[in-house]
């Protein structure tokens, strides 16, 4: 998916808040997380 494309549409509408679903994966539950995180911020979405 092209999540960069989607997220910049989504603060175009307006969009305020993001959920973040974290799913089973090979990594601890927290360092997942903490990818995710890491890359949403690359994204350029922080938290307010």
């Amino acid at each position: 998916m092209d999540y960069p494309s989607i997220f910049a549409k989504a603060l175009e509408c307006g969009v305020r808040h993001y959920i973040v679903e974290q799913d089973l994966c090979k990594r601890p539950p927290l360092q997942s997380v903490e990818m995710s995180i890491q890359y949403l911020k690359s994204l350029g979405l922080t938290a307010k």
